[in-house]
């Protein structure tokens, strides 16, 4: 640096400086200014000035530095990429203020646009290389761009590893914890028009997820079934025990739930890729909500104990000579061993009642015959009649003949015995003549 120049001492009401202009001789291409007043109150603004020529076409430098506005202390600027010759012009508004300048030497502040590529061997005389690098100072804000790599142009999405952009973690890179993923829950309905046996929630994908809640809420009228299913990707759909929030009990099939009943299960579905909850029977009334919600969790082994349930079958007989099921079937029977049945039976009008218990052992595709109460008489009496059967007894030494569905075949005051299924349903035969229905209430009592 050469040594400071006094260019000037300025009072107020004095005319702006322009003080002689200084040379920069070669080797040099900046000036140190240094504007300093004497005493408190100062008021000043500064700007240089340069040229190519020491006659004129001065106008302000490039660099920003070379202009001061409202200075009122000791201001100190280096100011860049200046030419030739220089002035430094200052208007005093208040206080007395000295200016000294001085030459340096800095890199250059100069914008150049440099179309296409560029090959740059020497910088200031001497081979570009680590001991002589190019000095690169960013202008403003640069927007960058990243659209390929290796060639390959870059798209948004999940990639495999070859077409990854490579991410390095740095060493000191906290813990980046993998937070399980909850998909969004399924929602649907089942109502009065509801397709038995078709009417479906889902299928809900249980792809890399372990297990599931599946809950049923609303204001729905009592006899709603639900059916609980997973496909192993077969395409073929599997029941799968659901064990209830409220209970230790395991089961495929919730049964006929009571009106407005809410009710939860969690189901541990590892390895199956879809599930669903059917429909085996309509609410009496009303709209029921069924939710499933995946989880990525895998569930606890359920923990099924011994326990028992109590449950009914209500409604009326045709009120016209027809075969109907009564009410809604019991779909829930296959954890337990043994059922008492309480039946509180009465005539219908004007023809006679057979009433049939039937049972399923396919999860309610197929009724088959299990018991046949004795025939009921025109008006007759309530009655109550007592059944008591187990999976382990026998259903006689000989052969019977049953029906299935809504043709029942058994013999009138019969009992098959023996293992019972996964349901029970209640089957009226309403013999000619029938005028009305009559009211019939069938109790079942659980024992596992």
């Amino acid at each position: 640096m050469l040594a400071k120049v006094l260019l000037s001492r300025v009072g107020p009401n004095s005319q702006p400086l322009s003080a002689d202009t200084l040379f920069v001789p070669p080797g040099y291409n900046g000036v140190a200014i240094e504007a300093t007043p004497e005493g408190a109150g100062a008021n000043a603004s500064l700007t240089v000035v340069d040229s190519i020529s020491d006659g004129s076409g001065f106008t302000a430098v490039v660099d920003a530095n070379g202009v001061a506005n409202g200075m009122v202390g000791q201001v100190k600027r280096n100011v860049g990429g200046v030419r030739p010759y220089v002035k430094v012009q200052l208007v005093v508004t208040s206080g007395i203020w000295t200016v000294t300048a001085a030459l340096i030497a800095q890199p250059s502040v100069s914008t150049t646009n440099v179309p296409g590529n560029i090959n740059l061997s020497q910088y200031g005389g001497t081979a570009v290389g680590p001991a002589n690098p190019v000095a690169v100072a960013q202008q403003g804000v640069v927007g960058e761009n990243l659209s390929q790599v290796g060639g390959v142009g870059i798209t948004l999405g999940q990639k495999v590893s070859a077409s990854a952009l490579p991410v390095v973690v740095a060493s000191d890179q906290s813990v980046i914890t993998n937070q399980p993923v909850h998909p969004v829950a399924t929602t649907g309905t089942f109502t009065t028009g509801s397709t038995p046996g078709t009417s479906v929630v889902g299928p809900v994908s249980m792809q890399n997820l372990g297990s599931a809640i599946i809950s049923v809420h609303g204001v729905y009228g009592a006899g709603l079934n639900l059916a609980f299913e997973a496909d192993d990707g077969s395409g073929t759909w599997y029941a799968v025990q659901a064990v209830r929030s409220d209970a230790f009990v395991a089961e495929t099939t919730s049964g006929a739930l009571l009106a407005n009943q809410a009710r939860a299960w969690e189901l541990d579905l590892g390895g199956f890729t879809n599930l669903r909850v059917r429909d085996l029977a309509n609410p009496a009334s009303g709209t029921a909500t069924i939710t499933i919600i995946p989880t990525a969790e895998s569930a606890d082994p359920a923990i099924v104990t011994g326990g028992s349930f109590t449950a009914q079958i209500t409604g009326n007989s045709p009120a016209a000579a027809s075969t109907a099921a009564i009410g809604a079937a019991l779909l829930n029977l296959a954890q337990y061993r043994s059922l008492h049945i309480e039946a509180t039976i009465q005539g219908g009008g004007g023809g006679t009642l057979d009433l049939y218990l039937q049972v399923t052992y396919d999860n309610g595709t197929t009724w088959w015959d299990y018991a046949h109460f004795a025939q009921l008489a025109a008006a007759a009496a309530q009655i109550t009649r007592l059944i008591t059967v187990s999976r382990q007894g026998n259903s006689g030494a000989a052969p019977v003949v049953v029906g299935t569905g809504l043709t029942p075949a058994l013999a009138a005051n019969t009992v098959v015995g023996g293992d019972f299924g996964q349901g029970l349903r209640l089957v009226a035969v309403a013999g000619a003549g029938t005028n009305a229905g009559a009211a019939q209430t069938i109790n079942i009592f659980g024992d596992s």
